[in-house]
């Protein structure tokens, strides 16, 4: 189980650093791709995790579906959001897979908060996630799922 104990960044947030992939099932079908490093904002509030769109168009993916999007500024009308198959990785000192084969939404513009992605809760239900105001650090503690291929 990777545990993750870290400060909040400079605007007093959750920030951590992943390894974004193509799914395992898609890369039996496709030449490996180097993953893409992004900083990602750990999001109580995101039921799925969101990533930003260059980073799937970098790792050449396609949708695999669409979902119905509330965000905060949305209010009650949904937006269509493209759904994508990723494998995901904490990255940096500690590393340790986070999902094989995770269906995310894409983000059309994540560049005003300073992040790549949103770690959302489809991540944080696999294990703990601490958040230590008085001591500005996070914690963050999770299954390592299994590869479905060698």
């Amino acid at each position: 189980m990777p545990i993750l104990s870290l400060r909040f960044d400079h605007a007093g947030r959750p920030v951590v650093e992943l390894s974004i992939g193509v799914s395992a099932a898609e890369t039996e079908f496709r030449p490996a791709t180097l993953p893409v490093l992004v900083r990602a904002l750990v999001d109580t509030g995101a039921s799925k995790t969101n990533v930003a769109r260059w980073v799937l168009d970098r790792l050449g993916l396609s949708p695999v579906g669409q979902v119905l999007v509330h965000t905060a500024s949305t209010g009650t009308i949904p937006l269509l959001g493209n759904v994508y198959a990723v494998e995901i990785a904490l990255a940096g000192e500690k590393t340790g897979l986070l999902a094989t084969d995770l269906d995310i939404v894409a983000a059309e513009d994540l560049s005003g908060s300073g992040v790549d992605a949103l770690l959302g809760r489809d991540v944080l239900r696999r294990g703990l996630f601490v958040y230590d105001g008085p001591e500005e650090r996070f914690t963050l503690a999770t299954e390592t799922p299994e590869r479905s291929h060698p």
